[in-house]
C-alpha cells in the first residue's frame, strides 16, 4: 500500500523489463511522489496516480550528477489516473 502504485519488486513484468533496459535508477520518497501528484494536478490539470508521477518526483528531487547528459532533451512519461479521488484530494490539499 503505497503511492508508487504497484511498480515495486513484486511486479513481474515492469521490473523485469526495467532491469534489462535502464541505465540507472533513482529512489524517490512517498512525500516526493505525493508532491509530484499535487503539482501535476495543480499546475498541469493532470490527474496522475503515484506510479505515473515518479518521473516528476525524481526530477523535482534533483537527479544525481550524470543521471541525464547535459544539453540533452528529456522526456518524462506521466500516465495513469487510477487513484482514489479522496486520496488525491487529500494530497492536493496538504501540498499547499
Amino acid at each position: 500500500d503505497a503511492l508508487l502504485g504497484g511498480i515495486g519488486l513484486d511486479n513481474a513484468h515492469t521490473f523485469t523489463l526495467t532491469k534489462r533496459y535502464i541505465d540507472s535508477a533513482v529512489l524517490v520518497s512517498e512525500e516526493s511522489i505525493a508532491k509530484a501528484m499535487a503539482g501535476a494536478l495543480r499546475f498541469e490539470r493532470v490527474c496522475l496516480e503515484g506510479s505515473g508521477a515518479v518521473g516528476i518526483a525524481a526530477i523535482e528531487d534533483g537527479l544525481p550528477s550524470g543521471a541525464i547528459a547535459k544539453g540533452k532533451d528529456v522526456a518524462v512519461v506521466c500516465s495513469g489516473g487510477n487513484v482514489d479521488m479522496d486520496l488525491l484530494l487529500e494530497i492536493a490539499s496538504s501540498a499547499r
